[in-house]
This record gives structure tokens, C-alpha cells and sequence, in this order.
């Protein structure tokens, strides 16, 4: 006996339940997790590609604030070590510590010599002024580079003890001439800080490792609280569970993290090891960003970054967000949504089954006349009840016999003329689609771009603050100077603090005048021209040719060079730094030689200046068209003639990048001019 089959209303009330359901639950996870083997990512997949760029930027602009910091407590540490008044008082107060160790005076006696003679006072007074201009420091010491006694201190009760990081002597004697930076705790109260080195030399700072000019040690102090945390940057706060913490190259971490650990202690900086992979990463010199867990064993999305200290040191730099505050707003969606679809399906279940009901019974009688009709009774017809559309279905039957050839012919029309509007609607469909996803690449290009010029404005401007700060301090420092020597008669010391004086108010002339020049970049410019730059390249190397010919530079241009469209004051400036710097880093080349050439590359004309000199390591080939950077710091010139080149071609329409395989192979410089004619000779 077969089991009985469910009637029209049941069948139509399940199905209906079933699709409904099937459909909520379909379009819930699809827009959750987005569409298989597409680019849509779904809710979850654009969630965690949101908080990445956000952990991306963050870390980014902690590390770049973290290094401009460290680089500008590093310049005090060295203009204040290899000034005039630390070499000459360090080797005076050297004096007093030898003699008093001959004649046995005590340390009280000791540090009464010291800190009474004028030399001690004059040593203090600069630290002084060093640490009451910056209000950042904890403390400043200058000591004996062989004993570790200290000879000069902010703290006057340390005057004539020992120094702490005795290992601080080795260090500064190993980088003389440099400024290096540890991070210590101290003994007496446990706090963390972080000292900043100088060697003071006796002479002209010597090759870094020669140590035999060394005579005493600058050390400056930052506690933690003051160092770490007033740099870290929130950017508005991406979510509750933020944290940010770094770590030296053992792991250890350097700042307090925000949570505690899960023993519900407190890590201890320089004592708790941070064992988890972005740390890991981080201080093996790799960046990025990671899924996985922090210190407390929790799911993070967690972006790296190394800091470099110094060659072969450095530290690392986590920001991270717990996993389950980024998508806990998903699965509370999700949730919401499978709710209500369960709501929904069993109201769709009620609605469809009352309809089914009230379409059941006409269809029934429909059905008996049907089979009437097909025992041959044509005058059978179905009972027409109500005017609705069941009701319309019967009086369409009853007259279906009669009307169906011209119904077919009907039907057949308006098939057509429906596929052909259909057609034509999918037409307007495509195109609306289409100009909707223009419109919104254009939209996302304009942010992009908007973000980095925000994001340059805000690199140019700290730049150009701290570069300018840097030769105010001088003249500022040197004028005290001035007015002591001044007072006491000592005018060949005047005649130097004025020559220091002169020269930062050259240097910051320079770099106000090319920063004007900077800025004008895209805005003045000569109308365009055909441009030969067989005729540029010839008028820089006469502007050039004391320079070339004292250097001894052999000088390559190619025989055939493209004509270019464009400003042509500007394309002779980009053709004359870049010739200008190619012979300023020949190094000790015994045979310089720089070629100026063209090659083609797929539709692009590729101009390059190419040397033999020292090469440019393939880390730094971005950062060199940066403004202020310098990668050789004794090098004359203020680090903005390859910013104005990289500026110049971009606003041609052009682009330019960097080839060499890194130091001692040679660099070439390659540009682009989209509107070149690259047949035409010179």
C-alpha cells in the first residue's frame, strides 16, 4: 500500500516554506562571505581587508614618527658630543680626574674639582641648554671613555660615580663618530629608559671601529613614558582591543602592553619575552601582516614593521586587533538575519498555504472539465466562480477550443515583441552597469590619490620642520657661544661660532630657496615644446664641466637622442642633476665614467644616466627620491635635487626609478617622456 500523497495545499505550502528558506539563508551567506571563484568578498572578506589597510597605515605611521624621533634625538646627542666645548672641556675635566687618581683625593673632593672648574661649568651649561630645550630628556652625562667616570652631569649628585651602562664605552669607541641607541632598566627603580651615545673625539671624527682618538662618552636619557608612548599614533581608534607594543631583537618587549598577560600579570618591559609570531617577524627585519595569536594567546590581525637602530640591530613593531571584536558585527548580522528569515519562511508558509486553499477548488472543477473534454464532451464547461484570476483561467479554458489557433499566432507575437524589449532593456542594463563601475573606479582613484597626497603632505611637512630646526639649534647654540668667547676676549673661538653661524643660515637659505623651487613644480611652467635632448644634455655638461673635469669623469652621450615635449627649462634641470649627481658619488672610482644613452622598452622610450661610481643598495631605491635624504650625510648638497627630478617628470606624465645591484656596481638612473619621438635625432 503506497503512502498517502500530500494534496495541492500542503505541496504549495512546503514548497514555498523550502524556497523561501533556502533563498534567505542562500543570499545571507552570500553577502557574509561573498561569491565563490569572484572578486566580491562579502561582508566578512571586506571586513578584514578594511582593518588590515587601517593596522597597514597605523603601523606605518607609528614607525615613520618612532624613526624621525630616534633620528633627531641622535643629532643632539652628536652636535652636542662634537662640539667645540664638549672636545675642549672633556680634555681639561680629564686633567683633574688623572691628577686627583695621582694624588688619592676622594670622590667628594673629586666632584668638588669638577664641578668648580670653568670648564665643568661650561660642559653643564651646554647640556643644560640641550635639556631645557627639548623637555624630553631624563638626564645628560658626559664621562671618562676609559674609567666611566662621570665628569659632567645634569644631575650634579652624579658627578665623579661610575656609569651605569659601563657598556656604553665599548660601544661608543666601536661606532666613533656615530650616535647608537639601547634600551636599559634601571636597577634602582625598575623603570625602563633609553640611552642615546656619543663618542667625543679628541680630533676629526676617524673611520667608524677606530677608537684611538675617543676621550669621554655624551649619554642622554629618555624614560620610556616619554619616549615610546607620546609617539604612538591611535588614528581615531579602529577598535577597543587595539594594541601597539615593540620589541628588541630577543623579543624582549620595550613598552607596557595594554593588556595584561594570562596569569593576569603585568609584562614587565626588557624582562618578558614576546613569543608570538608577528613580534618574531617583526624583529627578524620582515613586515607585513599576519592572522594569528598575541601574547595572551587570543586570534589577532596583527601588521608588522622593523625599525633599524643600527646596522645589523633594530626593533620591531606590532599593532594588532583582537579577531573577534573585527567580526563579531558579521556573525551578530548573520544571526540577525537567520532570525528573521526563519520568521519570514514560516509567515510565507501560513500565506501560501490560505492561497493555496482558495486556488485548489476552482482548479479541482478545472480539472474534472478537462477530462470531460478529453472523453470528447465538447459542450462541457467549468464552472466560473468569482471574477480573479482563477476566475479568468475558466473563461479562458471555456474558450480555448474555439481560440486556439489564433491564441497560438498571439502567443507567438508576443514572445517576440517581449524578447526584443527584454533584449533591449538588458542592453540599458549593461550600460547603466557599466558606467556605474567607471564612475565608481574613478571615485576609488580619487580617494587613493587624495589619501597620498595627504599622507605626503604630512611627510613633507614634518620634514621640513625638523630640517629647518636643525640649523635654528645651531644658530641658536653658537650664539651663546658667541656672546661668552665675545666676553671673554677669545676671538678666535668668535671667528668660529661665526663661520657655524654663517654656514646654517646658508644651509637653511638653500633649502628655503629649493623648496620654493619645489613647490613652483607643476604650477609655473613655460609652455610646451619640442625639446632636443641632445642639445640639453650638451648645455648642462658645460654648466657641469668644472665639476666633470675635476673629478675626471669621461663623459658617454649617445649619438642619437630622442626629441622631447615639454618645458624645457625644466627637462635642463632633471638632465643636469642627474648628470651633477651621477659625478658627485664616483667615490675612489680610478676610471669615472658616466653614459647618457636611450633604449626602448614595449611602446616606452627609456632615457638613463649611467656611472661606474659607489651604487645604491636596492633598499634604498625609493627612499633616495625622498625629500632631505641623503644617503651619504657627508656629501654637500640638502637632499631635494632628486625630489625636484622625480616631480618634474611626474608632472610631464612620466615616471623614473633607480638600477643597481647595490654598493660599489654603479647606479642607473632611467626616466620616461610618454610625448617623446624617439627616432628623432639630436
Amino acid at each position: 500500500m503506497s503512502p498517502p500523497s500530500l494534496n495541492l495545499r500542503s505541496k504549495m505550502a512546503l514548497s514555498f516554506g523550502v524556497l523561501c528558506a533556502a533563498t534567505l539563508i542562500l543570499v545571507s551567506l552570500l553577502r557574509t562571505f561573498g561569491l565563490p571563484w569572484t572578486s566580491d568578498q562579502g561582508s566578512y572578506g571586506e571586513q578584514q581587508a578594511l582593518v588590515a589597510r587601517k593596522l597597514g597605515l597605523l603601523a606605518d605611521v607609528n614607525k615613520q614618527r618612532l624613526r624621525l624621533w630616534l633620528a633627531e634625538r641622535e643629532s643632539d646627542v652628536s652636535a652636542l658630543a662634537h662640539s667645540d666645548t664638549a672636545v675642549s672641556s672633556t680634555k681639561e675635566l680629564l686633567e683633574i680626574v688623572r691628577r686627583d687618581a695621582v694624588t688619592g683625593r676622594t670622590k667628594a673632593q673629586l666632584r668638588a674639582d669638577l664641578m668648580e672648574h670653568q670648564s665643568g661649568k661650561a660642559l653643564r651649561e651646554g647640556m643644560r641648554a640641550v635639556f631645557d630645550a627639548h623637555k624630553v630628556y631624563w638626564k645628560i652625562q658626559a664621562a671618562d671613555a676609559l674609567q666611566g667616570i662621570v665628569i659632567a652631569s645634569t644631575d650634579e649628585r652624579e658627578i665623579g660615580d661610575q656609569v651605569a651602562l659601563h657598556h656604553l664605552l665599548n660601544t661608543a669607541k666601536e661606532r666613533a663618530g656615530e650616535a647608537s641607541v639601547i634600551a636599559a632598566k634601571s636597577p634602582v627603580t625598575g623603570k625602563s629608559y633609553v640611552a642615546i651615545s656619543c663618542a667625543v673625539l679628541d680630533q676629526a671624527p676617524p673611520e667608524v671601529g677606530d677608537s684611538t682618538n675617543v676621550i669621554g662618552v655624551v649619554i642622554m636619557y629618555v624614560k620610556e613614558d616619554q619616549f615610546v608612548r607620546p609617539h604612538y599614533y591611535a588614528g581615531g581608534g579602529i577598535a577597543r582591543s587595539e594594541d601597539v607594543y615593540l620589541v628588541n631583537q630577543d623579543l624582549r618587549i620595550l613598552t607596557t602592553p595594554k593588556f595584561p598577560l594570562p596569569d593576569g600579570s603585568q609584562a614587565i618591559p626588557l624582562e618578558y619575552r614576546m613569543d608570538n609570531e608577528p613580534a618574531k617577524l617583526a624583529a627578524q627585519g620582515k613586515e607585513g601582516i599576519i592572522m594569528s595569536e598575541d601574547y595572551r594567546g587570543v586570534p589577532v590581525l596583527a601588521a608588522y614593521r622593523y625599525i633599524r637602530i643600527a646596522s645589523g640591530y633594530g626593533w620591531g613593531l606590532v599593532v594588532k586587533v583582537d579577531q573577534d571584536e573585527i567580526f563579531s558585527p558579521i556573525w551578530r548580522r548573520l544571526i540577525h538575519a537567520s532570525l528573521i528569515s526563519l520568521l519570514g519562511v514560516i509567515a510565507a508558509s501560513l500565506i501560501a498555504a490560505v492561497i493555496a486553499g482558495r486556488i485548489a477548488r476552482p482548479i479541482r472543477d478545472l480539472s474534472r472539465t478537462a477530462l470531460e473534454v478529453e472523453e470528447g464532451n465538447l459542450n462541457a464547461r467549468a464552472r466560473v466562480v468569482g471574477s480573479d484570476e482563477v476566475g479568468n483561467l475558466a473563461l479562458t479554458f471555456n474558450s480555448m477550443i474555439e481560440r486556439v489557433g489564433n491564441w497560438h499566432r498571439e502567443l507567438e507575437e508576443q514572445v517576440k515583441n517581449r524578447t526584443l524589449r527584454l533584449t533591449e532593456l538588458n542592453e540599458e542594463l549593461i550600460k547603466e552597469i557599466a558606467e556605474r563601475t567607471r564612475s565608481e573606479r574613478e571615485r576609488e582613484h580619487l580617494i587613493s590619490e587624495l589619501e597620498s597626497k595627504n599622507a605626503e603632505l604630512e611627510r613633507f611637512t614634518y620634514t621640513v620642520s625638523h630640517d629647518l630646526k636643525s640649523p635654528l639649534i645651531t644658530i641658536k647654540g653658537f650664539l651663546g657661544y658667541l656672546e661668552r668667547d665675545a666676553a671673554s676676549g677669545n676671538l678666535e673661538r668668535v671667528s668660529n661660532d661665526s663661520a657655524r653661524i654663517r654656514g646654517a643660515v646658508e644651509k637653511m637659505g638653500r633649502l628655503l630657496d629649493e623648496l620654493l623651487e619645489l613647490s613652483r613644480i607643476g604650477r609655473i611652467m613655460n609652455p610646451p615644446q619640442d625639446v632636443p635632448l641632445a642639445k640639453l644634455v650638451r648645455e648642462a655638461k658645460e654648466t657641469l664641466a668644472g665639476r666633470i673635469s675635476e673629478r675626471g669623469v669621461i663623459l658617454d652621450i649617445a649619438d642619437e637622442l630622442p626629441v622631447l615635449h615639454g618645458d624645457a627649462a625644466r627637462i635642463r634641470e632633471v638632465v643636469e642633476n642627474l648628470l651633477d649627481n651621477a659625478v658627485k658619488f664616483m667615490g675612489n672610482q680610478a676610471n669615472p665614467r658616466v653614459e647618457i644613452g636611450v633604449r626602448r622598452a614595449g611602446n616606452e622610450t627609456v632615457i638613463y644616466v649611467k656611472d661606474n661610481g659607489t651604487g645604491i643598495d636596492p633598499r634604498y631605491h625609493d627612499k633616495v627620491f625622498g625629500l632631505f635624504e641623503r644617503l651619504e650625510q657627508s656629501t654637500e648638497g640638502t637632499g631635494i635635487g632628486l625630489a625636484i627630478v622625480k616631480r618634474i617628470v611626474e608632472v610631464h606624465g612620466g615616471r623614473i626609478w633607480i638600477e643597481s645591484e647595490g654598493v660599489g656596481h654603479g647606479s642607473v638612473f632611467c626616466f620616461t617622456f610618454p610625448q617623446s619621438k624617439p627616432n628623432t635625432s639630436g
